[in-house]
């Protein structure tokens, strides 16, 4: 029987498309999560999604199987407690991405799987994991025991998959962790070229973002719109006079105000692109903090203002795996 696929979220699709190495999978299952507890503000517009997702499938030549949106409360008790998605058909050798496979489900406790990357995250277990075990030969055998002993009502992973990075850091990290792959970073970014020249065909992308020096900021969802406009103004004052295009995340809903009046910023449906995508033209940098998309790029396009109250970002949206692993390797090449 054939492998199948069950990914959240449009960059998971993405990557998972982009990356070829899983040409023996056909059909991948499209699931919604939605967090309840963030209201109005942390929703997304998922038949934006879905026609994103779709466009990738179609593309890559994959058959889509939309789900449902599933609906829980990251504020509740049971918060870890994923039950509801046992009507999913996944079956021993499927791949799930790791937004699901990280929660608790009775029904999967004993199906093996192979885990696919959400994003940054992946790597905070890695970098706690390797904070506890030393990277040698010997050493695998007593890391999967500590993992399975720790695991609970979880699925059983044979194979933890990690996104590549530019300098190719993250296989140096795996050399002797059999259990973990790394996606292939060459077919992704020949991919994400690809995809954006039939986006552009459809959309044009080019015409929009312009042929000048540019770069793209997305907004932090964790930070506070009332403090945000002063990061933005610093933001401005160390790149100008070169235009910004603003990309909110699609969970995204807060009203701005007029903290961003003065760029560009896409419409709600190509917010639903992966911002990966804008980066296969060579004239768009990057500018902000720390994020999931700082794998893909050559740190010479990247230009870190870290915001006034870091701490906010530290404490909501932090990558202890970014920073202890990629940081101190990335920030020499860093535009000053």
């Amino acid at each position: 029987m054939a492998r199948k696929a069950f990914l959240a979220g449009v960059p998971v699709l993405l990557n998972f498309c982009a990356s070829e190495n899983f040409k023996d999978v056909k059909k991948i299952y499209w699931i919604e999560m939605n967090d309840i507890s963030k209201g109005k503000f942390g929703s997304m517009n998922y038949d934006n999604n879905l026609k994103v997702s779709k466009l990738i499938t179609n593309f890559f030549g994959y058959e889509l199987v939309k789900t449902r949106v599933y609906n829980f409360d990251s504020t509740a008790n049971n918060k870890y407690n994923f039950d509801y998605i046992d009507d999913l058909p996944i079956e021993n050798g499927d791949i799930v991405s790791e937004n699901v496979t990280m929660y608790r489900s009775k029904k999967f406790s004993k199906t093996q799987i192979h885990s696919f990357p959400e994003g940054a995250l992946t790597y905070n277990q890695l970098y706690n994991l390797k904070k506890v075990f030393l990277n040698y030969p010997m050493t695998g055998a007593i890391r999967k025991l500590y993992k399975k002993f720790k695991k609970r009502d979880q699925f059983l992973i044979d194979k933890q998959w990690l996104i590549p990075d530019y300098f190719n850091i993250s296989k140096k990290l795996i050399k002797y962790m059999s259990e973990y792959s790394v996606l292939s970073y060459e077919n992704i970014n020949k991919n994400n070229d690809l995809f954006f020249n039939f986006l552009n065909q459809k959309f044009q992308l080019k015409k929009f973002i312009g042929e000048k020096k540019i770069y793209i900021h997305p907004v932090q969802v964790p930070y506070p719109i009332k403090q945000y406009k002063e990061w933005f103004n610093l933001i401005k004052q160390n790149i100008f006079p070169i235009e910004i295009i603003i990309k909110p995340h699609p969970t995204d809903q807060r009203d701005y105000g007029d903290t961003f009046n003065d760029c560009k910023s896409f419409n709600s449906f190509l917010n639903s692109i992966p911002l990966e995508i804008f980066f296969s033209l060579t004239n768009v940098y990057y500018v902000g903090y720390h994020s999931t998309t700082l794998l893909n790029l050559n740190p010479n396009r990247v230009k870190i203002i870290p915001p006034p109250n870091k701490e906010i970002m530290n404490t909501k949206m932090f990558y202890p795996g970014l920073s202890g692993l990629f940081v101190n390797k990335w920030k020499k090449h860093w535009e000053n």
